[in-house]
C-alpha cells in the first residue's frame, strides 16, 4: 500500500527560484483542494506495490501424536492374518484408515484456508493487471506485425520484380519466383536476395545446358522440371533408370538363350533315346489282348545328366506317359 499523505497548514511562505519545484508545490495544492487523501510518489517502483504482510501461521501437535501413531502401525504390520484372524486384521485395519482420513480432512481443510487469500489476490491480480498487460501486448503485437508484414512485402515485390527480369534475361519464362525458395525476412537486405535470386538462375540456367549433352535429355528435362530443378538429381534418376531397364534386357536374354540351349538338348536326347533305351536291360513284356491297358513299366537309363533331363522333359512332354 503506499503511504498516506496527510496535507498539513502551513504559514510559511517559500519563493521557489526552480520551477520544477514550483510546480510540484501547485499540485500539491490542487490535490489538497479535491481533498485526495493519497498519492504514489513520482520516484517510488512497483517493488512494494504486492506484499505478504503476515505470513500464515499454523498451529500443529502432530509431534505429540507420532508416538502414538507408531505404536498402532507396528502393532498393526506384525498381525498375523489367517482364516481364524481375518476379521480381527480388517477392524484393525479400518481404524486405522479412520485416523488417517479424521487427519487428511483437518490437513485439508488448513490447505484450504491458507490458499483461500492467495486464491482471491490472484484473480485480483488478473482482472487488474494481467488481463490489462496482456491486452496492451496482444494490440502491440498486431500492429508491429501489420507494419512488418507490409515492409517484407514490399522487400518481395522489389525482389520478385528483379527474378522475373533476370529469369526472362535468360530465356527461362517457365521459372516462378516461388522456386527460388527465398526466405525473406526483415533482417535480409534487398541486395542479398537479390543475389540469391540471380544464383538460382544462374544454376538452372547452367544445369540445362549440361541436360542438352546428355543421351536421354528429354526425360532428364521432364525430371528437372518436376523435382524442382535439381540437375544431377535429375541425371542421376534417369541413367540409373536406363540402366536398371538394361540390366534386365540382358537378364531375360540369357533366360532366354538358356531355354533355346535346354531346347536343343532336349532334342538331341529325344534322337538318341531309342538307342540307350535298347541298351538297357529289356525286360520279356507280355501284352494283354486290350492295347488301351495302363500298365507300369520300369527301366534304368545310364547317360549324361544333360540327355537324362531332355529325357525326362520329352516324357513329359508327351501326355501319353505319366511319370511315378
Amino acid at each position: 500500500m503506499g503511504k498516506k499523505y496527510i496535507p498539513q497548514p502551513t504559514a510559511v511562505i517559500i519563493r521557489y527560484t526552480n520551477v520544477r519545484s514550483a510546480k510540484k508545490v501547485l499540485r500539491e495544492k490542487e490535490h489538497r483542494k479535491m481533498g485526495e487523501q493519497t498519492e504514489l510518489s513520482t520516484t517510488q517502483t512497483v517493488d512494494n506495490l504486492i506484499v505478504v504482510q503476515q505470513l500464515p501461521i499454523i498451529t500443529e501437535r502432530l509431534h505429540l501424536l507420532a508416538g502414538k501413531i507408531d505404536e498402532q502401525v507396528a502393532a498393526a504390520q506384525s498381525l498375523v492374518c489367517t482364516e481364524e484372524t481375518v476379521k480381527e486384521v480388517k477392524k484393525v485395519r479400518t481404524e486405522l484408515r479412520n485416523q488417517f482420513k479424521e487427519l487428511e480432512d483437518q490437513r485439508k481443510t488448513v490447505k484450504q484456508a491458507v490458499a483461500a487469500p492467495y486464491m482471491e489476490f490472484e484473480a485480483t491480480y488478473k482482472d487488474l493487471v494481467t488481463n490489462k498487460f496482456k491486452a496492451a501486448d496482444a494490440t502491440l503485437e498486431g500492429k508491429i506485425d501489420t507494419v512488418e508484414t507490409e515492409l517484407k512485402a514490399k522487400k518481395q515485390e522489389e525482389v520478385e520484380r528483379y527474378f522475373d527480369e533476370y529469369a526472362a534475361s535468360k530465356q527461362l519464362d517457365f521459372l516462378n519466383f516461388s522456386d527460388a525458395h527465398l526466405n525473406i525476412t526483415l533482417s535480409a537486405t534487398v541486395k542479398s536476395l537479390k543475389e540469391q535470386a540471380a544464383a538460382f538462375v544462374d544454376k538452372v540456367a547452367s544445369d540445362m545446358e549440361l541436360i542438352e549433352t546428355q543421351e536421354f535429355k528429354d526425360e532428364i528435362m521432364v525430371e528437372f522440371k518436376g523435382n524442382g530443378f535439381d540437375g544431377t538429381a535429375a541425371i542421376c534418376l534417369v541413367i540409373g533408370r536406363h540402366k536398371q531397364i538394361e540390366a534386365q534386357k540382358e537378364a531375360a536374354a540369357q533366360r532366354e538363350e538358356e531355354r533355346r540351349r535346354m531346347q536343343e538338348a532336349a532334342q538331341h536326347t529325344i534322337s538318341a533315346a531309342p538307342q540307350v533305351l535298347q541298351m538297357a536291360p529289356a525286360q520279356p513284356v507280355k501284352l494283354e489282348k486290350d492295347p488301351n491297358e495302363i500298365l507300369i513299366a520300369g527301366f534304368r537309363v545310364r547317360a549324361t545328366r544333360a540327355k537324362l533331363i531332355a529325357l525326362r522333359a520329352f516324357l513329359e512332354s508327351d501326355s501319353a506317359y505319366e511319370i511315378l
